[in-house]
C-alpha cells in the first residue's frame, strides 16, 4: 500500500511537469508565431526607418571643406556663448560700477578744466590713435583725421538691412560723428583687456546697442553692431581675427629674393611695400576672407535708403578676380579663399548687372551643402539659382524635347558607377590600380575634348596611344600601360552595350547632343527665363568634372 501512495504521488508529479512544459512551449510557438507575422508586416517599414536615420547622421558628418569650416564656427561661437553666458552677471555689474566711476571722473575732471579756462570742447574733437601719450602729467592729443571711408563688415550690414529704422538713424549720426573726427566717451570708449585697439561706440543710450570698430588710417572698420552683453565676447573675436591677419601678413623685406638692392631695378623696397601691401581682414568665425563693404563719408546718408546696396570692399587680387572680363579660372590650395572670390564675384555682378532684365545667375557645385553655404553667404534672389551638377542636369533634361536617335532614359538600376565597375570589370588584379583605370576612361577615354569631336565619343586606341594629343604632362603612363587600359576600356563598352547600361559620360553627350538640336529646333528655350541660358555661370572645385562636363 505504502508503494502504491508512492507510485501514484510520483505519477502525479510527472503529469504536473509534462503539463507545464506542454504550456511552456506552447507559449514560446505563439510568440515565434507573431513575431514571424509582425516581421512580415512591418520589416520593410523598419528596414527604411533605419536607413532614413543612418542617411540623416551620415548628412550631419561635414563631407567637404564649407563644411568643415561652417562646423568650426559653430563650435567656436557655442564656446564663447557658453563662456559670455557664465560671466555676463558679473560682467554687468563690474561695467555698471566702471560706468559711474568714469562718470565721477568726468566730472572732476569738467570742473577743474573749468577752474583752469581750458577749452573741452578741444579736447573732445581730438583723437588718438591708440593710448593717450602723456608729457609732464599733461595729456598730449594729436587732431583727429577726417576719414575719407568706412568699412563695414557683413553682419553690420545685415544688421542695418533688417534692423529698426530707427537704429539705422542713429547709426548715420554716430558715423557722421566719427568721420568728421569728434570724439568723446560716448563715441570713442577705448576697450579695456584687447590686446588690439578697439574702439566701442554708444549707438544711443537707451537701447543697449554699441557700435565695435577699428582704425587705420584714413578709414575705420565696423565690425558689429551688438548688445553690450556681447560686447566682450565680440572683442575678443575681433582680437584673434587681427592676429591670425598678422600672422598672414610677410613683409616684402622679409623675402630674401627682395634683400638685394639691385632687384627690383629702379624701384625702391618701400615703393613696392606701398604698392602691394594692405591689410588682411579675416572672418572671426572662420579662417577666411571677412566679407568687407566699402561706402565713402560722403555717401552715409545712403544708408537709409530702402534699396541701399554698399560696394564691397576688395583687395587688388581680389579686384582683379571680380572684375576681369569674360571666364575667369581660379588657382589656389584649399583654406586660400577661391569660394569667397566667387561670392563676391557674385555679389559684383549683382550690383552691376542686375537691373538688367536678361541678367541671371546659376551657381553649380558637387556638395549641396557647398550650394547652401554660397546661398547663405551672399542672399538668394529671383534671378540667383544654387544647384548641384546632378539636379542641374535633371532639370535639363526635363525641359530638353526628346530625339528619336538619341537615349533620354538613364535609370538608376541601368549606371555604371565605380563600385560596379571594380566588381565586375576590372578589380585591380594587375598592376594598375582600378581606380586609375576607372579616372583614364571618365577623363581622357570618354570624357576629353577630343572624345567629343570623334563620332563614336570616345578616343581611339592610336589616340590614346600617341604622346601628341596625350603627352606625359597630361596622362603619366607608359605605351605598355595605356594598352592594357585601352583593353579594360573595350570590355567596359562590351559590357555597357549589351546590357543596355550607362555611365555619366553617356549621360553628358546625349544631354549635349539634345542642346544642339534644341537650338536648331527649338530655340524658345532659350529665351527668357529657362534652365537652358544664363547670362553669368560660376562653378566650385572645377578641378572635380570632366572636360565634357565643363561644356
Amino acid at each position: 500500500r505504502e508503494t502504491v501512495k508512492r507510485l501514484t504521488r510520483l505519477q502525479a508529479i510527472v503529469r504536473g511537469m509534462l503539463e507545464r512544459h506542454g504550456r511552456a512551449t506552447q507559449e514560446v510557438v505563439q510568440h515565434i508565431h507573431q513575431f514571424r507575422k509582425f516581421q512580415g508586416t512591418w520589416a520593410i517599414c523598419v528596414k527604411l526607418l533605419l536607413d532614413k536615420t543612418t542617411a540623416m547622421e551620415e548628412e550631419q558628418e561635414p563631407s567637404d571643406w564649407a563644411a568643415l569650416k561652417e562646423k568650426q564656427a559653430y563650435i567656436r561661437r557655442e564656446d564663447y556663448t557658453e563662456e559670455d553666458e557664465i560671466r555676463k552677471e558679473t560682467d554687468e555689474k563690474l561695467n555698471h560700477a566702471m560706468a559711474d566711476a568714469m562718470q565721477g571722473i568726468s566730472d572732476m575732471t569738467m570742473d577743474a578744466d573749468a577752474d583752469a579756462d581750458f577749452n573741452v570742447t578741444e579736447v573732445i574733437r581730438g583723437r588718438s590713435n591708440g593710448d593717450n601719450n602723456t608729457t609732464n602729467g599733461h595729456y598730449v592729443l594729436t587732431p583727429a583725421p577726417i576719414l575719407k571711408r568706412i568699412h563695414l563688415s557683413g553682419d553690420v550690414v545685415k544688421w542695418l538691412r533688417q534692423g529698426d529704422r530707427k537704429y539705422r538713424d542713429f547709426f548715420i549720426r554716430r558715423m557722421k560723428q566719427l568721420a568728421t573726427g569728434e570724439t568723446s566717451r560716448i563715441l570713442q570708449k577705448r576697450l579695456v583687456g584687447s590686446e588690439h585697439t578697439i574702439y566701442e561706440t554708444y549707438l544711443e543710450q537707451k537701447s543697449g546697442f554699441r557700435i565695435l570698430w577699428t582704425e587705420k588710417d584714413d578709414y575705420l572698420l565696423v565690425w558689429y553692431v551688438a548688445k553690450h552683453k556681447s560686447v566682450s565676447r565680440l572683442m575678443k573675436l575681433i582680437d584673434d581675427s587681427k592676429k591670425r591677419s598678422e600672422r598672414h601678413r610677410i613683409s616684402i623685406t622679409e623675402i630674401e629674393e627682395f634683400q638685394h638692392d639691385d632687384v627690383g631695378g629702379d624701384e625702391s623696397k618701400s615703393d613696392m611695400e606701398g604698392k602691394h601691401g594692405h591689410e588682411i581682414f579675416l572672418d572671426p568665425l572662420g579662417n577666411v576672407p571677412l566679407k568687407v563693404y566699402n561706402i565713402s563719408t560722403d555717401d552715409i546718408e545712403d544708408i537709409a535708403k530702402d534699396n541701399w546696396t554698399p560696394g564691397l570692399h576688395l583687395t587688388d587680387e581680389e579686384r582683379d578676380v571680380v572684375e576681369t572680363r569674360g571666364t575667369v579660372l581660379l588657382l589656389g590650395r584649399s583654406g586660400t579663399g577661391k569660394t569667397i572670390c566667387i561670392c563676391n564675384r557674385m555679389e559684383h555682378d549683382r550690383q552691376k548687372f542686375g537691373k538688367s532684365p536678361d541678367f541671371s545667375q546659376l551657381f553649380v557645385a558637387r556638395s549641396p551643402r557647398l550650394c547652401r553655404y554660397v546661398e547663405n553667404n551672399i542672399g538668394s534672389t529671383p534671378e540667383s539659382k544654387f544647384t548641384t551638377f546632378k539636379k542641374m542636369m535633371d532639370q535639363l533634361e526635363k525641359v530638353l524635347p526628346n530625339i528619336e536617335s538619341i537615349r533620354d532614359d538613364f535609370p538608376d538600376s541601368q549606371c555604371m558607377n565605380f563600385s560596379r565597375f571594380k566588381n565586375e570589370i576590372y578589380d585591380g588584379s594587375e598592376d594598375v590600380d582600378t581606380l586609375v583605370v576607372w579616372t583614364n576612361i571618365r577623363s581622357f577615354i570618354k570624357g576629353s575634348i577630343e572624345a567629343l569631336k570623334n563620332p563614336d565619343f570616345c578616343i581611339t586606341e592610336e589616340e590614346y596611344l600617341s604622346h601628341e594629343h596625350f603627352g606625359k604632362k597630361r596622362c603619366r603612363f607608359s605605351i605598355q600601360q595605356r594598352k592594357f587600359i585601352y583593353s579594360v576600356f573595350l570590355k567596359y563598352q562590351e559590357k555597357l552595350k549589351k546590357y543596355d547600361m550607362w555611365d555619366n559620360c553617356d549621360r553628358i553627350v546625349a544631354l549635349i547632343q539634345r542642346l544642339q538640336q534644341a537650338k536648331k529646333t527649338d530655340p524658345d528655350q532659350f529665351q527668357g527665363e529657362t534652365w537652358c541660358k544664363w547670362s553669368k555661370i560660376y562653378v566650385d572645385e572645377v578641378q572635380d568634372y570632366t572636360q565634357a562636363e565643363c561644356l
